[in-house]
């Protein structure tokens, strides 16, 4: 493992090819950290499997370790900066950070001091500003992009978990856990939506959630509507008048709706109004939403071969989506594998087949897609990654 000075570490872009592909029929059988260094990119296989094609194994990245524990990444395609949540930090456990990278040269070139354990991070690219909720010290924080420096520190809830910004309204939402007394056992309170006006920093609006814990959020700009992730289904929150205006799954322990069964991350598609949940399951690992209707219109297993070459279910984790190009990218991990347990698969939603998947090193913690240029950042917990994913239509997925 490559230790680099915590001032000058930089990432590797990783370099993957794949000369063919298995384009399924119909329903596809089938969100990211650095790429394994033995990572081969397998194409999924549906149901009634076919032949795949030969694995092709990639140029060997060289990933730095960081002395950290990574949770979150997030963009800004105008000052082309992206930013990276480090729940450990230079002191350890309880001393988190923000680590500033050029994506350009693909360089850290600033580490802001955090709150305790941050676990969520989102950047408003009209403003330059980036928030990020920390689960330990019941806060979030504003970091100015423009300086670096902290200039907002706001209480929000006993357990923040996910934060997700509206550049078109200003508005910022932290979702903000039940959260329980260990020692006791006792909840500490009911999930929330907490709503802060970004220009001046302050909590507006709670709004208040259904279900299991909020585990992941995703706004749609165009539509001004908010989703949230529940664990067992998913809220959806105008954002005009911050009310829930309908909740799909379930909306308690009982979670008997299979389309939300440990429902994980939720990511939209503006320009088609899509809405994508991962689930951690091994029979429906991908939601697919229409975002007019509230209604699910598709219900997509995620597959991938195993060392054995043998089709095994794959529950997903993380979701990212491009816009431009309609691609879903997803994290997915599985017990059953002997081989690349953790995996990043590209989804394409206009034929609804997977394109491939890569192996990872470890479980992804976090995934962001530019739509510029089409880069796809991934951080697991001590390794960052920049996918270059160049799609071909169905005849291919290039990574240079």
């Amino acid at each position: 493992m490559n230790m680099l000075s915590r001032t000058t570490r930089s990432i590797a872009v990783a370099l993957i090819g794949l000369t063919s592909l298995a384009v399924l029929g119909g329903c596809a059988v089938g969100g990211v950290s650095a790429v394994a260094s033995n990572a081969t990119i397998t194409p999924a296989t549906p149901t009634n499997p076919s032949t795949p094609t030969t694995p092709v194994t990639p140029a060997t990245p060289v990933t730095p370790t960081f002395e950290s524990d990574l949770t979150g990444v997030a963009l800004n395609t105008v000052t082309n900066r992206f930013y990276v949540a480090d729940a450990a930090g230079n002191g350890g456990p309880g001393t988190g950070e923000v680590l500033v990278f050029d994506a350009t040269t693909n360089l850290q070139i600033d580490t802001v001091t955090a709150g305790a354990f941050p676990v969520g991070i989102a950047v408003n690219p009209v403003t330059n500003m980036i928030y990020v909720v920390c689960i330990n010290s019941q806060n979030l924080l504003v970091i100015d992009g423009a300086t670096d420096k902290v200039v907002a520190t706001l209480s929000v809830g006993t357990n923040p978990v996910a934060v997700a910004v509206n550049p078109a309204t200003n508005k910022v939402y932290v979702a903000d856990g039940v959260g329980e007394d260990s020692s006791a056992g006792v909840s500490l309170g009911f999930p929330n939506l907490m709503v802060v006006n970004g220009a001046t920093n302050t909590v507006v609006s709670q709004v208040s959630l259904p279900g299991l814990d909020p585990v992941g959020l995703a706004i749609n700009t165009k539509t001004n509507t908010v989703y949230i992730a529940t664990e067992v289904g998913l809220s959806v929150v105008n954002g005009a008048n911050d009310t829930v205006t309908a909740n799909l799954g379930s909306t308690s322990t009982d979670a008997t709706d299979p389309n939300f069964y440990g429902a994980f991350d939720v990511a939209v598609d503006e320009s088609t109004n899509t809405v994508y949940v991962a689930n951690e399951s091994t029979t429906n690992g991908l939601t697919v939403i229409n975002g007019a209707t509230n209604t699910v219109t598709e219900s997509i297993p995620l597959y991938v071969l195993n060392a054995a070459g043998v089709s095994v279910g794959s529950p997903a984790r993380m979701l990212a989506v491009n816009p431009t190009t309609h691609m879903v990218y997803i994290t997915m991990e599985t017990e059953d594998m002997t081989q690349n347990k953790y995996v990043f698969s590209v989804f394409n939603s206009a034929t609804s087949t997977v394109l491939g998947t890569v192996g990872l090193d470890s479980r992804a913690m976090g995934i962001a897609v530019s739509p510029v240029t089409g880069l796809v950042y991934t951080v697991e917990s001590q390794e960052v990654g920049v996918i270059n994913v160049t799609t071909k239509g169905t005849t291919g997925i290039s990574v240079p």
